[in-house]
């Protein structure tokens, strides 16, 4: 069982530090307060953003909320 201690140091550990522990013993010293079970933490999509796309060069015309500039009106798509 995963497990990180509670207040103060648990051996080597510090708190915040996740180590692995025998079940049973784990459970002996959850139950007394020392240790807390680590849980799964699961990133989806929305917690993954990249961060905004910065242009070297000024935008005329702002940037979108995505940090892309924005594209001048009336004006063909660029092509490759």
């Amino acid at each position: 069982m995963k497990v990180t201690p509670v207040s103060k140091k648990f051996g080597k550990y510090r708190p915040g530090e996740e180590f692995e522990l025998p079940d049973k013993a784990a459970k002996v010293f959850v139950r007394a307060g020392k240790l807390r079970k680590v849980e799964p933490t699961y990133q989806t999509r929305m917690m993954t953003a990249a961060a905004p796309m910065q242009a070297a060069e000024e935008a005329p015309y702002g940037y979108k909320a995505d940090g892309t500039p924005r594209k001048r009106p009336g004006r063909p798509a660029a092509s490759e």
